[in-house]
């Protein structure tokens, strides 16, 4: 499986490495020569695309400060990875267990915003390496955008896999976004999405999350 140290590479640093959401927010950004506020326009849990003008150049280091809700402000340092006349994109890094968190719960919560359905199918999940194996895993819940997966395998959040559905033979890759313990057999619940959001993955019908 993919080494920890492997996992922290950012979707603007490597396309799509992670889902990306909208969040708008302000966002305070200070460099080593000044302060000004932007204005966030998407968020993965590796990084932020945000507005601003004039923009800092490629592979400034930044320190932020913005909300993700009330109550919920993330302090955070990280590198301009991309940068247009009127955006950049930022890479997170040392982050502290407690923001990681809070960004993760905000992204997957945002992903289930299609509703979920509880179905237990049998599913099997491979790493991106060509030595990787095939995992066995079983769905907890589906969503139109990912789901939930137990397995024994061990992944982190920021994987990409392949994910296969051997009963209707269909493969999709997708992101871990969440990893905890799952019962008391050393088993792990992923939280994932599909990289290509217009997948039609599980083709059912999810209720509208109220």
């Amino acid at each position: 499986m993919p080494k920890d140290s492997e996992l922290q590479k950012d979707s603007y640093d490597r396309p799509r490495a992670y889902p990306r959401v909208p969040l708008h927010s302000p966002v305070e950004v200070k460099t080593a020569s000044r302060l000004f506020i932007g204005s966030i326009e998407n968020i993965s849990i590796g990084g932020l695309l945000v507005s601003s003008e004039p923009v800092p150049p490629a592979s400034s280091e930044l320190h932020l400060m913005f909300n993700l809700a009330a109550g919920r402000t993330i302090s955070a340092t990280a590198v301009v990875r991309h940068a247009t006349k009127t955006t950049f994109g930022v890479q997170f890094h040392d982050l502290s267990p407690t923001a990681q968190d809070a960004i993760t719960e905000y992204c997957l919560n945002h992903v289930r915003r299609s509703g979920r359905i509880p179905r237990r199918l049998l599913v099997t999940l491979r790493g991106k390496r060509k030595e990787d194996l095939d995992e066995l895993a079983e769905t907890i819940t589906l969503s139109r955008n990912g789901g939930l997966i137990a397995c024994r395998a061990t992944f982190f959040v920021g994987n990409r896999l392949e994910l296969f559905w051997p009963e209707k033979k269909r493969q999709a890759e997708i992101a871990v976004v969440s990893c905890r313990p799952y019962g008391p057999n050393g088993l792990l619940e992923l939280g994932f999405e599909f990289i290509n959001p217009d997948t039609d993955f599980w083709q059912l019908e999810f209720p509208t999350s109220s």
